[in-house]
């Protein structure tokens, strides 16, 4: 299950409260699972469905930041810190979401340090990843970000390349625009480079990464 390593790694005592103390529902296309700056309802995990997580920058405009698909979590800033939400989650198909309240995660995770850790590591990827792109993609050259975020929405908010198993990438040209802080017209220029070097295939507004490999020397993936 994409994106699932997560709550698939912890212990198997920790997986049981999980799912004792989860409660499940079910949202519209359309619908927002929590918005920047709501309070934090707790811990979300994308059963069914396809969800994005956006932010919003000063002037109005919209950054795609991560695809949330079936087995991947998402709020754990919130749970760590107790502060509010820091980005937007939309369904953008119908979805099944199980919640995991505030009051659980922290009588689950909040018991012993060891069991802190695990709560608190798929936010120290996401932060190992953004320093990355920092260093080495945002001045880079537009080809090289575009494939960098590419690889970054395949394999989810808390992956590595290839934890999708091919999954595509969904996704309109003007979405991935945001996400790589780049025109729709550019965007459709360096995919059909990316198409002709034989890195991706694109079909109905999905784009399927064919050269796992290649895209990530082009992109200088760092894992």
């Amino acid at each position: 299950m994409h994106g699932a390593r997560w709550s698939q790694s912890l212990p198997n005592d920790v997986q049981a409260e999980i799912i004792a103390r989860t409660k499940v529902r079910r949202f519209r296309d359309g619908a927002m699972l929590f918005s920047e700056g709501d309070a934090n309802t707790g811990l979300h995990h994308l059963l069914d469905g396809r969800i994005h997580i956006t932010g919003t920058a000063h002037d109005g405009a919209l950054a795609l930041m991560a695809i949330l698909r079936p087995g991947d979590w998402t709020g754990f800033l919130a749970n760590l810190d107790g502060g509010c939400y820091a980005l937007d989650a939309c369904c953008v198909t119908d979805c099944e979401v199980a919640t995991l309240s505030p009051q659980s995660v922290r009588e689950i995770f909040e018991t012993s340090v060891t069991r802190y850790k695990l709560l608190a590591s798929p936010e120290l990827i996401v932060a190992r990843r953004n320093y990355r792109y920092l260093v080495e993609q945002q001045g880079g050259p537009p080809l090289q970000r575009l494939a960098y975020r590419l690889l970054d929405l395949a394999s989810g908010p808390h992956g590595q390349p290839g934890d999708g198993s091919g999954a595509p990438v969904q996704i309109s040209q003007e979405q991935l625009g945001s996400a790589a802080r780049l025109s729709r017209q550019k965007v459709n220029a360096l995919l059909q480079i990316l198409v002709d070097r034989g890195l991706v295939s694109i079909s109905r507004n999905s784009v399927f990464i064919t050269d796992e490999e290649a895209m990530k020397r082009l992109a200088l993936w760092q894992r």
